[in-house]
């Protein structure tokens, strides 16, 4: 309904919970029904008439930025492990704090996140690292949870700066904060596991900035994309390896470089008999590492002889 994503669901009740999936039954209690949620501000109700149903004085909660959990907090918690990520979501985004007893029962359960796939997790990640107040939370999230959440240390130091940084420039990412809390042993994170091949790929581009030339930044342009090397430069700048003038200097290169297409693809290869499948393309990044090197000026004509004098013994 304009902006707002409107779910309309029955009314049911949850039994036989295993940490996830529960069985269920359907019935018409409104108090039922709000038993099985997780938050007194998730157990609002309106019906067809307009008529109000608020059994758990969810809406005080709101007026007073209050996030509670319904009943017994570990009970909740145990219906469904990911409740813990929920609680820290819904709490930066609309509560002054965490409330207490709820967020002591999070650390008491909070190796029960385990149980929760990394994908899962994720879902819910993308969204907390990214809210207005999340930097006011994140001491107390890498205290209590980021190594049960990541299963790895996470680099906080300077996370104010990267925040103050990307607020000022309106370019606040999801990916780049993950970056950022990653930097110092991405080779050791299973949780890069829930990255597509092209965020992964972002996450890992690691490159001095500073010292390279601009040949040398189009190339990196090339071969990880303009958004990694803007990733790269604000981390550096949170860092203190560059300064304004440069992260300027460098922004603005990279904002009007412009990469010519690659003359080439996998059907100019098979074109010339060679096998479908790896071996196209490994060609493909043979022929790249040479348009690189030459500064992108082959043409097509060029990379075709290259492609002649390769072994016959690559061809069908």
């Amino acid at each position: 309904m304009g902006k707002f994503c409107i779910e309309i669901t029955s009314l049911r009740r949850e039994f036989d919970y295993d940490g996830r999936r529960p069985q269920i039954e359907y019935t018409k209690s409104w108090t039922e029904d709000s038993n099985r949620r997780d938050f007194t501000i998730n157990a609002i109700y309106i019906d067809f008439h307009g008529t109000i149903f608020d059994p758990h004085s969810g809406y005080d909660d709101l007026l007073k930025r209050k996030v509670r959990f319904i009943g017994d907090p570990n009970k909740r918690i145990i219906e469904d492990n990911l409740r813990i990520l929920r609680f820290i979501r819904f709490s930066i985004r609309y509560g002054k704090k965490f409330e207490e007893n709820d967020f002591f029962a999070c650390v008491k359960n909070k190796k029960k996140l385990k149980s929760v796939s990394l994908e899962r997790r994720y879902d819910e990640l993308k969204k907390i690292v990214i809210l207005k107040n999340f930097v006011f939370f994140l001491k107390q999230l890498n205290k209590h949870f980021f190594n049960e959440i990541f299963e790895t240390k996470v680099f906080i130091n300077n996370f104010e700066k990267l925040d103050e940084v990307e607020n000022s420039m309106k370019m606040i990412s999801s990916i780049r904060r993950f970056k950022f809390f990653f930097q110092k042993n991405l080779k050791e994170i299973n949780f890069l596991k829930v990255f597509n091949n092209k965020d992964q790929k972002r996450i890992n581009c690691k490159i001095d900035i500073k010292n390279y030339s601009s040949i040398a930044l189009k190339k990196m342009i090339f071969l990880y994309g303009k958004t990694a090397l803007v990733d790269q430069i604000i981390m550096d700048y949170t860092n203190c390896k560059i300064d304004s003038h440069e992260i300027e200097n460098i922004a603005n290169f990279i904002k009007n470089c412009k990469i010519p297409k690659f003359p080439i693809d996998g059907n100019d290869i098979k074109s010339f008999g060679f096998k479908e499948g790896s071996e196209v393309g490994k060609i493909l990044n043979y022929l790249k590492n040479i348009w690189i090197k030459e500064n992108f000026l082959s043409t097509k004509e060029d990379l075709i002889q290259k492609v002649k004098k390769l072994p016959s013994c690559l061809r069908r």
